[in-house]
């Protein structure tokens, strides 16, 4: 009896020092899931954190394009504006000077104005 007695002893303590190994597992692994998720929780706030930079430089350098865009095709509408009002101003001043000053007079200012434009340039 005393050896059963002893060998169940020997059986008993084994089975709590499995049982204890076991849950030293179990924490371990525990303790190891709970890094993961924080590690993954980190990185994935990190990513979103990039990712929300990356998009803000995206739709600023989107919108710095667009706005010089805008810029450029205001100045060509300007230029051409201002083109047109030339022609327009050039052509008014033909037919004024085509009736109003006689052939002579026209000349005259032809050949001065030409001088004038000489001079500026």
């Amino acid at each position: 009896i005393h050896d059963e007695l002893e060998q169940a002893r020997n059986l008993r303590e084994e089975a709590q020092e499995l049982l204890a190994s076991y849950a030293r597992r179990q924490r371990e692994s525990e303790e190891k899931a709970e890094e993961i998720v924080k590690q993954a929780k980190k990185e994935a706030k990190l990513y979103a954190t990039e990712m929300r930079t990356k998009l803000a430089e995206q739709l600023e350098r989107k919108a710095d394009a667009a706005n010089r865009r805008i810029e450029q095709v205001q100045a060509q509408a300007e230029a051409m504006v201002r083109n047109q009002a030339v022609d327009l101003a050039v052509k008014a001043a033909e037919i004024a000077l085509e009736t109003a000053v006689p052939k002579a007079s026209k000349t005259k200012l032809i050949d001065n104005s030409i001088k004038e434009i000489t001079a500026k340039f």
